[in-house]
This record gives C-alpha cells, sequence and structure tokens, in this order.
C-alpha cells in the first residue's frame, strides 16, 4: 500500500494524469455507434487493394495505421523483407512523389497500429532494423528518415509494455514543444499512445494547450477529456458535427477540405473545398477517436 502510495505521489509529482472513468450520455452514445457503423460499412470503398487509404499520397501508412484501429487492416504490406518500412505498399513515393522512403511521423501510425494488435514481433523488428541502421530507417532527406529519442523512447516503451525486453532508451526524458497544426497532431497522437501504454499521461499542460486553442478537435479533446476533465461532453460534440461528419455517408471535400480534420488547425481546412468538391474521405478520423472512446465506455 506504501509503495503505491509513493508511486502515485511521484507520477503526480512529475506533471502527469491517470485516466478518469468517461462520462458520456446513453444519447450520444446511441448516436456515436450508429455513425460508427455506417462508416465501418462505407470505408472500403476508398481503400485500396492493400486495404489502405490514401494510397494515392504519401502519408498513407500514418493515415491508414490510425484508420486500422477500427478496421483491424494489416499495415505489413508496406514492410519489405529485410525490415524496412515505406509510406505506402507501392514503395514508390521516393524519389519522385516525396523527399523520403519513409518518416518518424509515419512511424506513428505504424506503432499505434502494432501496439494496439499486441504485435511485439513487429515492433521488436523495428527496433532490431534501427539499432542496426543506427537509426536511419530509409533513404531521403535525414531530418525525415532518422527516429528521434522520443521516438525511440516511444517504441521501447511499447515494447515493454507488451513484456518484452526492457531497453534503456525507453526510460530518455520526453522532450516537446508548444507545436501547431500538423505537428501539433503528431504531438497528441504521441502522448495518447504513450499514455495508454504506461498508463498515465505525460505532459498534461501540453494536451490543455491544444484543447484550449481547438476545444472542436476531437483528438485533442479526448485525450483532454480521458485525462484530465473526465467528461467526453466536448469529444462527443466534435464527433457528431453532421458539417464535418454526415450521418449517413463518409464525409467529402465539398464537407471540408481536410481529409483529416485533427491533423489541420481550425481554419480553411475546415472549412468546404472551393476547388475540388467531389473528393472522397475515408472518416478515418471519426473511425480512429471513436473507437478509442468506445473501448474505454
Amino acid at each position: 500500500m506504501k509503495k503505491l502510495l509513493l508511486s502515485s505521489l511521484l507520477l503526480l509529482s512529475c506533471g502527469t494524469e491517470q485516466p478518469k472513468d468517461p462520462t458520456i450520455t446513453s444519447n450520444h452514445l446511441t448516436q456515436l455507434r450508429s455513425k460508427y457503423t455506417t462508416y465501418l460499412n462505407q470505408v472500403s470503398n476508398v481503400q485500396d487493394n492493400y486495404g489502405f487509404i490514401e494510397s494515392d499520397h504519401c502519408d498513407s501508412v500514418l493515415f491508414t495505421g490510425l484508420l486500422s484501429i477500427a478496421t483491424g487492416t494489416s499495415i505489413l504490406s508496406a514492410r519489405n523483407s529485410d525490415g524496412q518500412w515505406f509510406r505506402r505498399p507501392t514503395m514508390d513515393c521516393y524519389p519522385n512523389n516525396s523527399r523520403s522512403t519513409i518518416s518518424r511521423d509515419m512511424f506513428i501510425g505504424i506503432f499505434w497500429n502494432l501496439w494496439r494488435n499486441k504485435d511485439l514481433s513487429s515492433l521488436n523488428s523495428i527496433w532490431e532494423y534501427g539499432e542496426r541502421t543506427n537509426w536511419k530507417m530509409g533513404e531521403g532527406v535525414s531530418s525525415r528518415v532518422f527516429l528521434t529519442p522520443n521516438m525511440i523512447s516511444t517504441l521501447g516503451i511499447l515494447i515493454h509494455s507488451l513484456g518484452g525486453e526492457d531497453h534503456l532508451l525507453r526510460k530518455t526524458p520526453l522532450s516537446m514543444g508548444d507545436n501547431t497544426g500538423f505537428a501539433a497532431h503528431l504531438d497528441v497522437l504521441l502522448l495518447t499512445l504513450r499514455a495508454e501504454a504506461l498508463g498515465y499521461l505525460e505532459k498534461p499542460s501540453i494536451i490543455s494547450t491544444h484543447y484550449n486553442r481547438n476545444c472542436k478537435n476531437a483528438l485533442f479533446a479526448y485525450t483532454y477529456n480521458k485525462y484530465i476533465s473526465g467528461n467526453h461532453y466536448s469529444t462527443t460534440i466534435a464527433l457528431l458535427n453532421t458539417q464535418y461528419f454526415p450521418v449517413d455517408r463518409l464525409p467529402t471535400s465539398s464537407d471540408r477540405k481536410a481529409a483529416w480534420l485533427w491533423e489541420r488547425d481550425d481554419g480553411a481546412d475546415w472549412l468546404p473545398s472551393t476547388t475540388d468538391l467531389s473528393r472522397q474521405h475515408s472518416g478515418g478520423d471519426y473511425l480512429f477517436i471513436t473507437k478509442l472512446l468506445l473501448d474505454d465506455i
């Protein structure tokens, strides 16, 4: 008992938050589940032959990895026989369509997929590949292809939490600034993933900053409400907003420009596109957050 109390006090002193019991109304829960089923039934319309989304772009493995939390899609087709990961299964982004074969951003989606699938073997494979290459995970611009200390420690945390080896690098202190836009989205994805594995949220002040800047962002709202407020009202309101997430069909660019809403600051990307009104979005942004939320109920 004394050890448990000491551990709890230590976590609090380090600026962490424990998960709260989720509060959500039964009416909102019914609506979330109904739309979730609708989107799951339609998402195959925008998946390629590998089950990937956004495969005409070179961030495909990131978003497919996140979507797979809901769909169960395997992303292993984006890995070659040497254990190297690529932006999409066709492995053809670099050099003509991207400045690198892979990036550390993409590994956030990969980590989410492997963590939720409890795929310790594949996580170990990434660690071994990183050690062999001094953490250079692909070809191209160095600032993209080297895993950062934050990413390496996250990988170590996931491996250890699944019963694997206790790598010393998992204890590297987490360093994170006050980012905006796509970088803020990545930061919150990383913090939320680490919180699942550790059982507590690090850097709650960063989550609060992002949430207070844009509470309509359901990724920010989910993590803030799970670990700080305990009330998911703002999360469900964001997900049930029919301007961004229609009830009976997947969203399109005529609803909002951004294909994955949570990666963009509130602004023009949240408004209907003025140029391409026919692009079909995957609804993966809705499915990912709703799956996390439903799993907590």
